[in-house]
């Protein structure tokens, strides 16, 4: 009998010696570097358990359509030949992967295959036994995709870290959309047992979006009275830059006679405005309000508008 296969012989009695008395109840986080939107972002996928739980037999995370494939994937598929000789190129090289064992931690690197599987290589016992897990994925009715990994070795792990790594071996982009996104995960041990945990993310960073704007009332005397500006913002932001225009019926154009800044609060925002700029009244005529929320760096949103008069 060689010094491995007396290994895995090892490992197989010590684990099914094991007792499992806890509740099988696997918890899975996805974190993304960074939670950027419409990014190649690099993802950890990392999967916990109780140390007399069972062993985990199939994993399933899924991921909703929003998480789109990275046009700019360039890993290079690893081959059939390849796989099977153990000689996956790095080029088709995409991550890297660690399992925390009762016989010491295993890891090794993540493998992109040619027929599009994931190929898991984790070496451990001090190099001594080599294990390789198979992930594929699957594409679901909604559009979105599960990443599935089956027929793990019955040996608990209390810890399974997955790194994709992000830019041009990232496999999918992040959602365009800031905000949170569950990742449902649905996990069957070794003795039939059925768990799920959900992962969480939250998509930050995106730019503002100026919705709802609107002024009340929509004409003014000259010379007197006040009108509310209000609208709405999809994020915080820096302010919200109000440029006001006048329609110059000569021209047929809109001209530009002032502008003010508004506050950047997420949600409702409002200005007062008295129909004055710089201390003079604006004269009779048609405005309009062109609103663009700014952040920190002073990029500007796509504009919003709302018009108003002054005079009947």
């Amino acid at each position: 009998m060689s010094a491995r296969t007396a290994v895995i012989a090892l490992l197989a009695t010590l684990a099914a010696a094991a007792p499992a008395s806890a509740a099988y109840a696997p918890q899975v986080s996805v974190q993304l570097d960074p939670p950027a939107p419409a990014t190649a972002a690099a993802m950890t996928l990392t999967v916990t358990q109780a140390g007399d739980e069972s062993a985990t037999r199939t994993s399933r995370v899924g991921f909703p359509r929003d998480f789109l494939f990275n046009p700019g994937f360039a890993a290079t598929g690893c081959a059939s030949a390849d796989e099977q000789r153990g000689t996956c190129p790095d080029s088709s090289r995409i991550g890297s992967a660690r399992a925390d064992t009762a016989f010491g931690p295993f890891h090794g690197p993540i493998f992109y295959s040619d027929d599009f599987r994931l190929l898991v290589v984790l070496r451990g016992v001090g190099g001594t036994v080599e294990q390789k897990l198979e992930g594929i994925f699957i594409v679901r009715p909604d559009g979105g995709y599960d990443g599935v990994f089956d027929n793990l070795p019955d040996v608990l792990s209390t810890r399974t870290e997955l790194r994709i790594e992000g830019g041009a071996r990232g496999i999918s982009l992040t959602p365009r959309a800031c905000g949170a996104y569950t990742l449902p995960g649905r996990f069957t041990s070794h003795k039939g047992e059925q768990a799920s945990s959900d992962a969480r993310v939250e998509i930050s960073g995106c730019p503002a979006r100026v919705s709802g704007v609107r002024a009340s009332p929509r004409a003014l005397e000259p010379g007197s009275g006040v009108l509310a500006l209000r609208w709405r913002l999809s994020q915080p932001a820096a302010r919200t830059a109000v440029v006001i225009d006048r329609w110059s019926r000569v021209k047929r154009r809109w001209r530009r006679v002032g502008s003010l800044d508004g506050s950047g609060m997420r949600g409702a925002n409002e200005l007062r405005f008295d129909a004055s700029l710089g201390g003079r009244r604006l004269s009779p005529g048609s405005y309009r309000f062109v609103l663009r929320a700014a952040d920190a760096a002073g990029k500007l949103s796509p504009s919003r508008q709302a018009s108003f008069r002054i005079g009947r």
